[in-house]
C-alpha cells in the first residue's frame, strides 16, 4: 500500500476561500485531490474552475440539484472511474488534520476488509468561526436524537440504538462497493443525508453486503459550522422536527425491504 491507492475527493458547492482551505489541507497527507463542483451558483461554478485550473487540479463539474446528495454521489462515480482503490470523501467547506495519512493507512492493514470506514463525531472538530470546538454539535445531536426517541415517530426502529453513529461522517470507500445502487446517497434528501446513509449501511453490513469499519481519533476531520444561517444548521440546533420529518421519510423509503436492523455492534478503531 503506498499514496498511489489513495485519492481524496472534494465535492464543492460554495465558498471559494473554504474550497482553498479544503484543498490545501488535503494536499498535507495525500498526492491524489480530486475536486467536483456541484453547484446552482454559476458564479462560484466559474470561480472555482478557474482555481483549479490556474492550480493545475484535476476537477469535474456535475450537475447539481441544490441538495448534496447529488454532488455526493456524482462524486462516487468519478473516484471510480479514477481507478484508485482507496477513496477518501471531504466536504469543500471542511478541511482535514495535517500529516493523517499514515493514520488511515494504519487502519486500513488492521482492517483489510473495510468497505466503507465511518469516523464517529466524538473526536472529530468542529469549525464555528475559526475556532476549532470539540464538543459543540454533540449538543444539537443529542437534543434531535432525543426528540425522535421520545415521541416514537418511527416504532419499528430502535433510534436510542443508534449511539455516536448519529454523529458521524462517510469518509472512507474501497473503489469496489462505489458503484453500487444500495450505497449511493438518496438524491431527494435535503439534508442530512450521511446519517441516513450509515443507517442504510448498517443495515447492508447486518446482511453481510459490506464490511463497515467505525474509527476515531482526534485531529482527523474538521467540519465547519460556521455558515450558521444555513437550513442544516437551523434544523441542527433550532427545528429539530424537520431532521425528524426527514428521517421518517427516509424510513418509508425503504420500507420495501423486510427485516431493517441497524443495531450493528461494531468495536470503534481508535487511529
Amino acid at each position: 500500500m503506498n499514496q498511489s491507492d489513495f485519492q481524496v475527493m472534494i465535492t464543492t458547492s460554495r465558498s471559494l476561500v473554504k474550497l482553498k482551505r479544503c484543498y490545501e489541507s488535503c494536499k498535507l497527507s495525500f498526492e491524489n485531490v480530486y475536486i467536483n463542483i456541484n453547484s446552482l451558483d454559476d458564479s462560484f461554478i466559474e470561480e472555482s474552475k478557474e482555481y483549479c485550473i490556474s492550480n493545475n487540479i484535476p476537477y469535474s463539474i456535475t450537475e447539481s440539484n441544490g441538495y448534496p446528495s447529488k454532488g455526493k454521489n456524482a462524486s462516487m462515480n468519478i473516484a471510480y472511474d479514477q481507478g484508485r482503490t482507496w477513496n477518501i470523501f471531504v466536504d469543500g467547506d471542511d478541511f482535514l488534520g495535517a500529516n493523517i495519512y499514515t493514520r488511515i493507512e494504519k487502519l486500513i492493514l488492521n482492517k483489510p476488509e473495510t468497505h466503507i470506514g465511518i469516523m464517529v463525531d466524538d473526536n472529530i472538530y468542529y469549525e464555528y468561526k475559526g475556532v476549532p470546538i470539540p464538543s459543540m454539535y454533540r449538543i444539537g445531536a443529542r437534543s434531535m436524537n432525543n426528540y425522535y426517541t421520545n415521541r416514537l415517530l418511527y416504532r419499528k426502529v430502535n433510534l436510542g440504538a443508534l449511539g455516536t453513529d448519529i454523529r458521524s461522517r462517510i469518509f472512507l470507500f474501497h473503489r469496489s462497493v462505489l458503484r453500487g445502487t444500495e450505497i449511493q446517497h438518496d438524491e431527494t434528501v435535503k439534508g442530512f443525508e450521511d446519517m441516513q446513509s450509515i443507517l442504510n449501511y448498517k443495515h447492508l453490513a447486518r446482511q453481510r453486503e459490506i464490511n463497515l469499519t467505525s474509527f476515531t481519533g482526534s485531529g482527523i476531520y474538521y467540519y465547519d459550522i460556521s455558515d450558521d444561517e444555513t437550513d442544516h444548521n437551523k434544523a441542527l440546533f433550532q427545528k429539530p422536527e424537520e431532521f425528524a420529518q426527514n428521517l421518517v421519510k427516509y424510513f418509508r423509503r425503504l420500507s420495501g425491504k423486510t427485516n431493517l436492523d441497524y443495531n450493528l455492534e461494531t468495536t470503534v478503531q481508535v487511529i
